[in-house]
């Protein structure tokens, strides 16, 4: 017996203002017990290189800013939305203490996301995937934050990124290709990978590892940095790493300094 199908195309439309947008995150705020959430702060920028674009940050289902905790209470200064360029800077935004949504678009011209620390919000990491300028990632110390941040960190362009305490799991091979990183606090969190696939950052200069599933050998990765000379020559990475798997010479450690020159790193524990 012959199933046959038969497809037709319908001409419909959706009126949902509700549903996520191609190049939308959407993200929601959740109201907190905490008296300090007054202080619960929304940092984001435009890149230089989105050549003229914007981006709108709006508050949904009641919701709303303000630019000044000190108005939050004050009616005539609460925005529902702001829009920015890459020649305003960095915008920070106070969050109201309550319960709603709040929707980025254009995130392809995002150069910086930061939520402060402990801030009471939702966030799916996988939404950030296709943002291709961004160089400053901040998430740190929030429950509801979950998602694979991978996609972003193969961008490549991250300078700066903040993740603590999150539901989510970093791949050294992903991590390994944001060369121009400096800076990394990357706390509390489960890693896929050894330690020294992270040979390729020989821009990072600080990075904290503290309470995170990671493994492997520092004399091993500085080395590989180094690469017997050809590799990283000069400045120095100081490392965090209490309660992990990283060692030195098969001792854990809180925090070591790598010193690099045209000669072999210098290691220095404590």
């Amino acid at each position: 017996m012959t199933n046959n199908c038969l497809v037709t195309k319908l001409k419909s439309s959706v009126d949902n203002d509700a549903l996520p947008k191609v190049g939308d995150i959407l993200f929601k705020r959740l109201a907190s017990t905490n008296e300090s959430a007054i202080n619960d702060q929304f940092i984001f920028s435009v890149s230089s290189m989105a050549y003229g674009q914007s981006v709108t940050i709006s508050a949904e289902e009641g919701g709303y800013f303000v630019l000044d905790p000190a108005n939050m209470y004050n009616p005539s200064y609460r925005l529902t939305s702001k829009t920015i360029t890459s020649s305003d800077g960095s915008v920070i935004l106070y969050m109201a203490n309550m319960n709603f949504r709040i929707r980025v678009s254009n995130k392809y011209a995002l150069n910086q996301f930061r939520l402060a620390t402990g801030t009471s919000a939702q966030v799916n990491l996988t939404d950030f995937g296709y943002c291709g300028l961004m160089t400053v990632f901040s998430v740190r110390e929030m429950e509801s934050v979950y998602g694979d941040i991978n996609k972003l960190l193969e961008n490549g362009l991250l300078t700066s990124l903040t993740l603590t305490a999150v539901h989510s799991t970093i791949k050294t091979s992903s991590l390994a290709k944001c060369v121009g990183l400096t800076t990394a606090t990357l706390g509390s969190i489960t890693f896929e990978g050894d330690l020294s696939q992270l040979s390729p950052l020989t821009s990072l200069n600080n990075v904290n590892f503290g309470g995170s599933k990671i493994s492997g050998d520092i004399n091993t990765l500085a080395q590989a940095m180094w690469n017997n000379g050809s590799g990283r020559t000069q400045g120095t990475l100081t490392m965090y790493c209490a309660d992990t798997g990283i060692t030195y010479n098969g001792n854990p450690f809180s925090k070591a300094t790598i010193t690099f020159s045209n000669n072999a790193p210098v290691i220095n524990v404590s």
